[in-house]
């Protein structure tokens, strides 16, 4: 019996399929399976799987009749024999090694499910960014966990980030709606609740194409009304499913600002590029779910400029909606920013934003840690790292209380020492609070940092890879990530370049893909 089952989903999707599928062959785990399922491909793709499979006796090539990607993972899971079940969209890459890791530490944990980081991959110039929505989850690793501990898993709606059980999903009865978008979301919710063990990966496990062109993903083409009622249509499932089943409040909440924050933001988002008739008919549909659900209470608890466009919409102001939308894209980022009784409040223009609504607490409560790591040297006593972390809008001055601790920790999250960080001035940083004319707009001039990785840890590291995470706490604001912002030009001066120990041992320094700072212990 094969270890894991690897369920992939395709239509017309010829261009990508052949990278997709290789990055998938390739993977390191052995005795498995990969369930190739053509939903009527007419571009070559089926031909193509096919005839993949005909190579390999691990992989199988089914078909189905139009019934979009839940219906074919439906029918992938129905004849899987795997320990494990996973995903993939055959015009995505899984970096190598990813299904290894992931099934031994299923195995290792007995978990119902381990999950894991994804970047995307913008098809029109070849870089990679982090995604936006799974940023919004704060990966970290967690051994194992829960929705209802860590609401903010109701953020990871993607099925292929993602290695389950597959007697648990079947014992659930979880299954992907078909003949639509966005069947992930019912699917991956109802999941995470039924779960007791999840295992949260601190590693990249999914590269997620963004297509140019005319061949663009269903999930891409957010101004059609088509695809807005499928949303609706699917998150109203997980509604239906949280009334007869969820009773713990925290987790309703999460939910209901996850749609206000992501779904539906989404597609209001998209009032700049549809016409004025598709953008009332949008703005329509949105007021009358949210009305329909109760939303218009949580509105007040989202970012003020958030919660300005949603009361435009609900006032069916179109020219409103599209001037503050304008703002978000354009000026909100070069807003002056001070600190007033004990708040962060900011300098809006007074068309935008009135002066009693300026409070930006809840803006801030949502944002990323932007981090930055300006140099890294090899010094008498180790490794030292300079570079700069703030939260936007905060400001950070030589009178602000900034705590920063710093750990090695394992891929695996286990914690390996404590090192030496502090606080400093930074140039870098203090520019990063000015307009383009060199005018201060928030004050970040004590955002650096200067952390050292001594001769002493480095030395007593076993082989292996490991990260720097920091835990960062300012105005009540606590941020606990992995240390980034490590550019991979810069990356590339170090590559090759080991710093050699007295045990034999070398340091390799790198980037991952979310540009994270890596430490390799390795053999010479």
């Amino acid at each position: 019996m094969p270890t894991v089952s690897t369920i992939i989903p395709f239509k017309n999707v010829r261009e990508y399929i052949e990278e997709s599928l290789n990055s998938i062959i390739s993977q390191s785990l052995t005795n498995r399976e990969i369930i190739l399922v053509d939903d009527g491909s007419t571009d070559g793709s089926g031909a193509f799987a096919k005839a993949l499979s005909e190579q390999y006796d691990w992989i199988r090539y089914t078909t189905t009749d139009h019934r979009w990607p839940g219906g074919a993972r439906n029918a992938g899971i129905s004849i899987a024999k795997g320990d494990y079940i996973n995903f993939a969209d055959a015009d995505d890459i899984v970096p190598g090694y990813t299904y290894e890791k992931m099934y031994n530490e299923a195995v290792r944990c007995d978990a119902d499910c381990v999950i894991g980081k994804a970047v995307r991959l913008d098809d029109s110039v070849g870089k990679m960014r982090a995604s936006s929505l799974h940023q919004k989850v704060y990966f970290q690793y967690h051994h194992k966990t829960n929705i209802r501990e860590y609401t903010n898993l109701v953020y990871d709606t993607t099925v292929w980030n993602k290695m389950i059980k597959r007697d648990f999903w079947q014992r659930n009865n979880i299954s992907f709606p078909e003949l639509t978008p966005y069947q992930d979301i019912p699917a991956t919710f109802q999941m995470h609740y039924c779960a007791k063990e999840i295992v949260m990966m601190d590693e990249v496990v999914y590269i997620w194409r963004v297509r140019t062109g005319d061949n663009k993903s269903i999930t891409q083409q957010k101004a059609k009304l088509d695809n807005l009622q499928a949303r609706l249509n699917m998150i109203s499932l997980v509604d239906n499913y949280c009334a007869d089943h969820v009773k713990e409040e925290r987790l309703q909440k999460a939910k209901r600002i996850k749609w206000l924050d992501v779904d539906l933001k989404n597609f209001m988002n998209e009032s700049l590029s549809m016409d004025d008739a598709t953008a009332l008919k949008m703005m329509g549909k949105i007021r009358d779910y949210i009305v329909s659900t109760g939303l218009t209470e949580t509105i007040s608890e989202m970012p003020v400029l958030v919660a300005e466009q949603y009361n435009a919409l609900l006032k069916s102001d179109l020219n409103r909606l599209r001037q503050l939308r304008l703002f978000e894209q354009h000026d909100f980022g070069q807003i002056p920013s001070f600190r007033s009784f004990r708040k962060t409040k900011g300098q809006f223009p007074s068309e935008i934003v009135s002066k009693k609504q300026s409070d930006l607490t809840t803006t801030i409560d949502m944002e990323l840690l932007t981090q930055r790591i300006i140099k890294i040297s090899e010094e008498s006593q180790g490794i030292l790292i300079r570079g700069y972390a703030f939260l936007k809008h905060q400001p950070v001055n030589k009178a602000n209380t900034v705590r920063m601790d710093a750990f090695i920790i394992k891929t695996n999250g286990e914690c390996v020492r404590k090192i030496m960080i502090s606080q400093n001035k930074s140039s870098f940083a203090s520019k990063k609070g000015m307009d383009s004319d060199g005018n201060a707009l928030v004050d970040y001039s004590w955002a650096g940092y200067t952390l050292l990785i001594d001769s002493e840890t480095i030395e007593s590291l076993e082989t292996g890879s490991y990260h720097v995470r920091i835990k960062w706490d300012s105005y009540g604001q606590h941020r606990d990530t992995t240390l980034r912002g490590f550019r991979k030009s810069y990356a590339e001066s170090f590559s090759g370049n080991h710093i050699v120990l007295k045990t034999g041992k070398a340091v390799e320094i790198s980037s991952t893909l979310l540009n994270e700072l890596e430490i390799k212990i390795i053999e010479c």
